[in-house]
């Protein structure tokens, strides 16, 4: 899935950042220090997250009293969604959510929130995720009228009542969706041949809420994990089962990927880290392929007592950032079966021109493996040729509409 909108509001050193409309792989946001942006990828990150969420709980701190315009309200934590991103599915996807329900081959766009109270929503774009009893009051009423004229299908009519109370706004799911598909069911034998294809038009709008339900959980089996990586994190030469258990990791994304494969492989286990290694190979391979000539991507082994890295070069900024990002691509392609949406910050901070230069070459290059979104302060970065969209930060920082295209 490709990102293709994104939104910020209402949480911490953010008000409303407008839509923002990303790259196809590369995206770079600028702004002096102090403007946001931290804040920024930082709630970018709370959608789709490798940390446990509940725990860290990024929005802890969001405003009381949110301005929008010269209006105040409060704030409801179950109410206000701070984080939305619309994404474009890719055909294998759309195939598959077809297969669920045939009205979503009608779009392959997919919003996804994240409230302040951490709950998550995820809405087809211009696709109902239930129908209207408007859209199924004459069938219903039509076969309602059919059983009046046959002696085993009058005791179904009075069953039927419950038509007639519903409106025409009101929506078929839950209990409504019930019981229109029970007393569907009960008449499904008492109908005639000719009557089954209305029967069954009916039963599928019905159900519609339902498959979306089914729908909804395939989304979130295919999202990319939203990743944010900072200049302050590192690479360490080795972390022990034990230190991954810490709760104080300040949503380090490497800790964060690797405790996760460790309970999702069962890497306690030799047959869990056979199959560990037998996963990592290809996109190891393929990853391995993408970094700087002479950079080396970290090499993983694993053993009962934990994850030892070998390979990697601390003293060289270049081999540092460069290697820390393959090694997140990587153990999310592992962990997730898919590449991240790498939120990169400030990551160019503190290299020479020259340096910089390489490295802003080699990420724009290294975006055909993942969506990059980086966060700079360097006017010099974000005006470097080959970013495919440019955005900077406002003046005042990310008041309203504060994320604007350069």
């Amino acid at each position: 899935m490709r990102l293709i909108q994104a939104k910020v509001r209402c949480v911490e050193g953010v008000v409303d950042t407008g839509w923002l409309v990303p790259g196809r792989q590369t995206t770079v946001i600028y702004g002096p220090v102090g403007s946001g942006k931290k804040h920024f990828l930082k709630a970018l990150e709370a959608l789709n997250p490798v940390y446990d969420i509940s725990v860290e709980n990024p929005f802890v701190n969001h405003p009381e009293i949110w301005q929008q315009g010269k209006y105040k309200r409060r704030v409801y934590p179950e109410k206000k969604t701070a984080v939305f991103m619309v994404f474009s599915a890719q055909p294998n996807l759309v195939r598959e959510l077809d297969n669920i329900d045939p009205a979503l081959i009608e779009t392959d766009r997919i919003e996804v929130g994240r409230r302040l109270d951490l709950s998550r929503w995820i809405t087809f774009v211009e696709i109902s995720a239930s129908t209207r009893w408007s859209e199924i009051a004459d069938q219903m009423k039509t076969l309602r009228e059919r059983l009046q004229h046959c002696s085993k299908g009058r005791d179904f009519v009075l069953q039927g009542d419950f038509i007639d109370m519903l409106a025409a706004t009101d929506r078929v799911k839950g209990e409504v969706a019930v019981t229109c598909a029970n007393w569907l069911n009960s008449i499904a034998d008492v109908l005639t041949e000719e009557d089954r294809p209305l029967l069954d038009t009916c039963m599928q709008k019905t159900q519609r809420a339902e498959r979306f339900i089914t729908a909804r959980k395939k989304v979130e089996e295919s999202l990319p994990p939203t990743i944010a990586v900072h200049k302050e994190q590192s690479i360490r030469a080795d972390y022990s089962f034990s230190f991954l258990e810490k709760a104080d990791t300040d949503c380090d994304p490497v800790v964060s990927l690797l405790r996760n494969i460790f309970h999702s492989y069962r890497l306690g286990s030799k047959h869990g880290r056979e199959r560990f290694f037998s996963t990592l190979k290809e996109p190891y391979a393929d990853i391995k392929s993408l970094l700087v000539a002479g950079i080396n991507l970290p090499e993983l082994m694993v053993d009962e007592n934990g994850f030892t890295l070998t390979a990697y070069t601390p003293d060289s900024i270049l081999a540092k950032r460069v290697q820390l990002m393959g090694l997140v691509a990587l153990l999310s392609t592992v962990c997730y079966g898919r590449p991240p949406l790498l939120l990169i910050d400030q990551l160019d901070e503190g290299m020479d021109d020259e340096t910089a230069d390489t490295f802003i070459g080699w990420l724009q290059d290294f975006s055909g493996y993942c969506q990059i979104i980086l966060a700079t302060g360097s006017r010099r970065v974000a005006l470097r040729p080959g970013w495919q969209a440019v955005k900077r930060i406002g003046p005042e920082g990310l008041t309203e509409g504060g994320i604007i295209s350069e």
